[in-house]
């Protein structure tokens, strides 16, 4: 898909990404259109079925994206930040701090989503991100 998409394109692309809030410079939107455009961009970075937990993770993931999209902070950052809440849950787990494993299992399904989410909205999805799920596998089954 890469691939197919134009030099005048990725030169857009790579200048719209970290500044998603900055919508009026492509197109003039001000007001309800802007916000309106914010939020369809935000809403389709919504990966595919949702299931339960989804259900309720998606609109907590759109309003923490929503703000994070206007920061320099990468998908790969939230990936390292995910990796050490899940490390914690499976150490409280294993200590028997069966309430903070919990807590850290929670917030490990949001920020899960996350970084799939912030990639798909500042376009900079990367091979990487695709051995992300093999690391949430393996942390998952580790509970």
């Amino acid at each position: 898909m890469a691939g197919s998409l134009t030099a005048n394109t990725r030169r857009r692309a790579a200048k719209l990404s970290p500044k998603l809030a900055d919508l009026s410079g492509i197109v003039n939107l001000s007001g309800w259109n802007r916000r309106l455009a914010e939020r369809i961009i935000l809403d389709s970075a919504q990966n595919g079925t949702l299931d339960l937990p989804a259900y309720i993770h998606a609109p907590i993931e759109t309003g923490i994206i929503s703000l994070l999209c206007k920061t320099p902070i990468t998908p790969n950052q939230i990936t390292i930040a995910g990796f050490i809440i899940g490390c914690s849950a499976i150490a409280a787990f294993v200590l028997g701090r069966v309430g903070l494993g919990i807590l850290a299992a929670l917030a490990f399904g949001i920020i899960d989503g996350l970084d799939a989410k912030l990639s798909r909205v500042k376009i900079e999805t990367t091979e990487h991100g695709k051995w992300e799920h093999h690391l949430d596998y393996l942390i998952e089954n580790a509970w």
